[in-house]
């Protein structure tokens, strides 16, 4: 009984983890749009550049709690995964514009991509998605 307990808070702590780590991937990449939107109108780029890097070891960590706090099923492993490749994008564009400017402006698609994506995960770590991954 003691261990099943244990074990219950473990998980759920671990769950809420996941849950503050994809809440600020949702702020996050809703910000990046906005920095991007300022850079765009003449101010620089250093907020979008630096919460850019700031995000990427957050969507490590938000994969990581998910697998341990869920198990995850194959669709959110999948997701989880995914998730974390467009976080790691940026580092591509700068090889993505040397080959193609088309492949690079798929940059801010790739931020509604990981959008929807957090956002997916988000659903499912709180039990609004398909309801077995409940962290209670």
């Amino acid at each position: 009984m003691a261990v099943q307990v244990a074990e219950r808070s473990w998980r759920w702590f671990i769950a809420t983890g996941h849950r503050v780590f994809n809440s600020l991937l949702l702020v996050g990449i809703v910000v990046q749009f906005w920095a991007a939107g300022w850079a765009v109108f003449g101010q620089p780029f250093t907020i979008h550049a630096v919460l850019g890097w700031v995000l990427m070891p957050v969507a490590l960590l938000s994969l990581l709690a998910a697998a341990l706090a869920y198990g995850l099923s194959r669709r959110t492993m999948w997701a989880a995964v995914l998730l974390l490749v467009l976080a790691l994008q940026p580092v591509f564009v700068f090889v993505l514009s040397a080959v193609s400017i088309a492949l690079a402006a798929l940059h801010p698609v790739n931020g509604l991509a990981a959008f929807c994506i957090a956002l997916f995960l988000q659903r499912r770590g709180t039990g609004a998605g398909d309801g077995n991954v409940t962290a209670a």
